[in-house]
């Protein structure tokens, strides 16, 4: 009970009222176990053991949650999870998306780059003024913007971006809104001089003298890094995490007993590598937001002043910044987490603002910015018959949401498309039905002796039912099946406008070409190649 791999976990499954009953029993079984308190505080003294949270909703139900810091130091301290970790976004030179950190979003979004870089055992941090050797030789004095990836056919360049400056005196003046753009080994050394609000709030337009600043922007200007003074000398490593919330339950329909469940999963590990999805927190009594909240508290820290923790590859200890990268769900849990009320809306589409009457077409991407106007806007409303209206009429609602207190959280943008319920379940098996209901008795024993004709050995044993009449009981794996033969299956009863929807169906939902700018989503379509495929 007491291993590392163990201890922390049957706390947070187990209420404690259950445990001391189980307690009493095992004891009337066997006199020599030890009382359970006894128990209890030697495992709460075991090094690296973090016990369970115990919260409470606002109601007074109690939950238990486990640490994200906790479960992160664990992770970051185990050699062979450290070392498999992919520290920076990987450009992928090909545009598929096979892993979470081939993405665009990540490559391109710098709240999820590190803020500093170490070269020969120096450390560099994002604001820090610097010297770098710029072409041609020229030393130039800048003051760090960002650090970044600069792709070169199929290799990659890890670059430090400066704003440029230049010495007056003791003065450092920025060179107007002058950039340049250095590989990381073209970093020579830190600026020694005094760097204070009196000198380097200053800017040089071409010849002119030097003009100083605001007040406010000297301050900015003259502050240091904030994560430079957390980290104390140590790397800084940025890992994003992927949050995952569902219902389960031990039924098949869910409506008994339903179990509100939160995970989490470092988004540089393979997304097939399921062993490191990390457990938080579970729940039959209490709503998805409310279960979150003290995972949300915990992400807070993460996302701006990090955790210090042993990286088991770098053996030594350095400070983990974890913004949030995306939550994985369902259509469901994602509208309850990007407060949008659902299909009852007239816009009832969470990714974009298009109107029931226009289903086909694309509208304005939702973005964090335009929810929270809208939830403002519902808020000030004092008569609730015009609030139901408004919330009908923009699909927002003005509940109060933790994860809106994440600055990494992007709302409907961090809500990617999920395949199953909205690709496969969705039109593939409407799709499905109209097609087959079209069809005659003779077309369906057609297609049904093509099936079993079908040669299933390039899908590792898989085949499929009757088709033409239990196409309803299908399961998502069916329909991905489904769609790989149905083209070739269905060439002859389909006409060429149904004959494309299906090719470019198939093509949707098995090929992971996905360039998303937001995690799975782009704009609130999906975007395959070069082609766009919208489904309200």
């Amino acid at each position: 009970m007491a291993s590392s791999k163990t201890t922390g976990h049957w706390g947070s499954y187990v209420p404690r009222d259950t445990l001391k009953y189980i307690w009493y029993l095992l004891q009337k079984r066997d006199s020599s176990i030890p009382p359970l308190q006894s128990v209890l505080d030697v495992v709460d003294t075991l090094p690296g053991f973090k016990p369970p949270v115990d919260c409470h909703t606002p109601d007074g139900i109690p939950f238990t949650t486990l640490s994200v810091t906790h479960q992160l130091r664990q992770f970051m301290s185990t050699p062979s999870k450290a070392q498999r970790l992919t520290r920076y976004p990987r450009k992928n030179t090909d545009n598929i998306i096979r892993e979470i950190f081939d993405a665009d979003h990540w490559a391109t979004n710098a709240q999820y780059h590190t803020p500093m870089v170490s070269v020969e055992g120096e450390h560099y941090y994002v604001k820090d003024f610097i010297y770098v050797q710029a072409q041609h030789g020229e030393i130039k004095l800048g003051r760090i913007i960002r650090f970044y990836l600069k792709v070169h056919e199929k290799t990659s360049t890890l670059m430090c971006e400066i704003r440029v400056c230049k010495l007056h005196g003791n003065k450092v003046c920025f060179m107007g809104a002058l950039k340049a753009a250095v590989p990381v080994d073209k970093i020579l050394h830190h600026f020694d001089g005094e760097i204070s609000e009196s000198t380097v709030g200053w800017i040089v337009n071409g010849n002119d003298s030097p003009q100083q600043m605001t007040l406010e922007v000297c301050k900015q200007l003259a502050e240091p890094n904030p994560i430079k003074e957390h980290a104390h000398g140590r790397q800084v490593v940025t890992i994003p995490i992927m949050l995952f919330s569902d219902d389960f339950g031990g039924n098949l329909t869910k409506k008994w007993n339903k179990m509100g469940v939160w995970t989490c999963q470092v988004a540089g590990i393979s997304k097939d590598d399921t062993a490191e999805i990390l457990f938080l927190a579970a729940s039959n009594q209490v709503s998805a937001l409310s279960l979150a909240s003290p995972i949300i508290n915990e992400l807070k820290q993460l996302e701006t002043t990090g955790a210090i923790m042993y990286d088991a590859s770098k053996e030594e200890e350095v400070l983990v910044l974890a913004p949030l990268l995306c939550i994985l769900a369902d259509n469901d849990r994602h509208a309850e987490i990007v407060n949008h009320i659902g299909a009852s809306a007239s816009l009832y589409c969470r990714l974009c603002d298009i109107h029931r009457s226009n289903g086909h077409k694309e509208g304005n991407p939702r973005t964090r910015e335009t929810t929270e106007r809208q939830m403002q806007d519902v808020r000030q409303i004092t008569n609730e018959r015009l609030k139901r209206e408004a919330r009908t009429a923009s699909g927002v609602t003005d509940k109060e949401n933790p994860l809106f207190e994440l600055q990494t959280f992007k709302a409907n943008e961090a809500a990617p498309l999920e395949r199953l319920h909205s690709l496969l379940l969705g039109p593939c098996k409407s799709i499905t039905k109209v097609v087959m209901d079209e069809l005659t008795n003779a077309e369906k024993a057609t297609i049904k002796a093509k099936l079993k004709s079908f040669d299933w050995s390039a899908f590792g044993g898989e085949s499929l039912g009757d088709v033409t009449t239990k196409s309803n009981t299908f399961f998502g794996r069916d329909f991905r099946l489904w769609l790989q033969v149905a083209p070739f299956v269905l060439l002859e009863h389909l006409d060429d406008n149904q004959r494309h929807l299906w090719t470019s169906h198939t093509v949707d939902v098995l090929y992971d070409k996905y360039k998303f700018n937001t995690p799975l989503v782009s704009d609130g379509r999906v975007v395959v190649s070069d082609r766009r495929v919208v489904f309200h």
